[in-house]
């Protein structure tokens, strides 16, 4: 916590993830804006809820979590700036905690920012009347001015980049220029959040893992994706030198060991990639580096540049294996190029994690097959897969022609976000365009329910036993999803769903061998030991 006296302006960083992702992340945006509040000379305080969720410090089943936390945060009375810092998954409980301490405090200034809040910010300002404020955009600049207007006498009117009231109505004063010159931000510091010690570490051991802001905006259109609206297509990369100091300053400072890079668009400019990957050579720090890249800007001799200069992973968003989907998403890829690329990234050394996406209007049963094996296959060479259902944003393209098909799995709610109470549950049900992300599109095959079930109990599989079930489809001569919904009947009728859920990799491991043997014994009895040497496989790299 940065604490100074007098102190009137707290930031608040609203959870938004799972409890049981294993550690919490450096909160990167968090730590930009209070380094230049820090250096602006104006006083804050620092709540982090999401590191509060890791540490189990809040239970969110108690009655009056809201008006409890609203008390601790209240306790320093000289607050009156409530800037509240939230990603898409957060905001539902960013509203419902900004309407308690306006309860609690109704002098107080209650301040949103970030994607969703920029781009929801006029349904905030008419849905709930206890926001006062909006950042809109990149609001580094405009949270300085702001806070200096609240402080002082001039009208909110004249700080560019806000959404606000005005006679009752939303107002929004003129757009703020980006940040011309990224390399210009300060250095952030790590020294302004709670000990170091309380986030995540590397994957190693030896000191902290953190993203690192290497560059910001998207020149790519993606239908389902609120990127290139956010930034207005415009993309800022950050020069190699910088992104070289940075890391220097952060590993000697507060020893962060392990970069995540934190840009879409980082392989965007070639000449600079190359640049940057020559400099770390010459000068290589004790650190991993990872990085986000379009497999489509990769081949054999970047791949080995990346692996020669101590990169260790290349995230890579495949998102469909059907050609119709990508085409009608405007993400057109080479699906056979993709995977040599991803095979080439794995020879070099390097980890390679593809995301697919999964739930897609016009998705037929057969492309969400075709979407499960090649995650299947990709998932058995190696390679890292992550499958998620399609989250609606909101005006993104595919919004704009779909919205009329956004349909809500309440259960889901209850089950997958430990931070979400009945209040949530109730705001997300009402204002189906703030919190379009926790809908989904109904598809055209397959009901929601099955998509879910198909999130809870086979994605799991193709993470931890990839080579099994891959040699079970095999083996049957079955597709993906035939597998999918046969392990789904076969959970159920042994009243093991709850079991598998909450049992751990050793009683996920035994239920599935179980089912997988009890599949290939009535159907394949004669390929059994084949089967078990694959699942022996998948059980040695466990």
């Amino acid at each position: 916590m940065h604490c100074h006296e007098p102190v009137n302006t707290c930031l608040i960083n609203i959870p938004y993830g799972s409890v049981d992702w294993g550690g919490c992340f450096l909160p990167l945006v968090l730590v930009h804006l209070a380094t230049l509040l820090d250096q602006a000379g104006i006083k804050f305080i620092v709540n982090d809820l999401q590191l509060s969720v890791f540490e189990r410090k809040i239970n969110f089943r108690r009655p009056g979590v809201h008006r409890q936390i609203a008390q601790k945060i209240l306790g320093n009375k000289q607050l009156k700036n409530f800037l509240f810092l939230s990603m898409d998954k957060g905001l539902p409980f960013a509203v419902n905690l900004a309407k308690e301490i306006k309860r609690l405090n109704p002098e107080s200034n209650i301040i949103f920012g970030g994607v969703q809040a920029t781009l929801t910010a006029r349904q905030l300002l008419l849905s709930f009347k206890f926001i006062d404020i909006i950042v809109l955009g990149e609001g580094e600049s405009t949270v300085i001015e702001l806070i200096r207007a609240l402080d002082g006498d001039k009208s909110l009117e004249s700080v560019s980049g806000l959404a606000l009231r005005k006679g009752g109505r939303p107002f929004f004063t003129p757009p703020r220029a980006f940040v011309a010159d990224i390399d210009a931000l300060p250095m952030p510091n790590f020294s302004l959040i709670p000990a170091l010690a309380s986030y995540q570490p590397d994957r190693a051991g030896r000191g902290h893992s953190s993203h690192l802001d290497v560059g910001r905006g998207c020149g790519f259109k993606c239908a389902y994706c609120s990127s290139s609206k956010f930034w207005g297509g415009l993309v800022r990369q950050k020069t190699p030198s910088r992104i070289y100091r940075e890391m220097k300053h952060l590993y000697q400072k507060y020893h962060i060991t392990d970069f995540i890079f934190n840009h879409d668009q980082f392989m965007a400019d070639r000449k600079r990639i190359e640049s940057f990957c020559e400099l770390f050579s010459k000068k290589r720090l004790p650190v991993t580096w990872r990085c986000y890249a379009r497999v489509d800007l990769l081949d054999k001799k970047l791949i080995e540049r990346l692996a020669a200069a101590g990169c260790t992973g290349i995230f890579v968003g495949l998102e469909s294996a059907s050609p119709r989907l990508l085409k009608q998403i405007n993400k057109r890829l080479d699906l056979k190029r993709a995977q040599k690329t991803i095979d080439m990234v794995l020879k070099a050394g390097m980890l390679c994690l593809a995301s697919f996406i999964m739930g897609f209007p016009n998705e037929t049963k057969a492309e969400a097959d075709q979407t499960l094996s090649l995650s299947l296959q990709l998932a058995a060479q190696g390679c890292q897969v992550e499958i998620s259902l399609l989250e609606p944003y909101w005006d993104t393209a595919l919004w704009q022609s779909e919205k009329n098909k956004l349909v809500l799995c309440r259960q889901y709610l209850k089950t997958h976000y430990a931070y979400l109470t009945a209040r949530e549950a109730k705001l997300i049900a009402q204002e189906k365009e703030i919190f379009s992300c926790f809908y989904n599109y109904r598809t055209r095959d397959l009901s929601l329910e099955e998509y879910y079930e198909m999130k809870l109990y086979f994605f799991p599989l193709i993470y931890m036993f990839p080579q099994t079930l891959l040699s079970l489809s095999q083996t049957l001569e079955k597709a993906p999803l035939w597998l999918c919904f046969a392990w789904r009947s076969w959970l159920a009728r042994k009243g093991c769903k709850g079991v598998f859920l909450r049992g751990g990799v050793k009683k996920q491991s035994v239920l599935f061998l179980d089912f997988a043997i009890a599949l290939v014994r009535h159907n394949k009895p004669s390929k059994i030991e084949a089967f078990l040497i694959a699942y022996e496989g998948d059980n040695n790299g466990a």
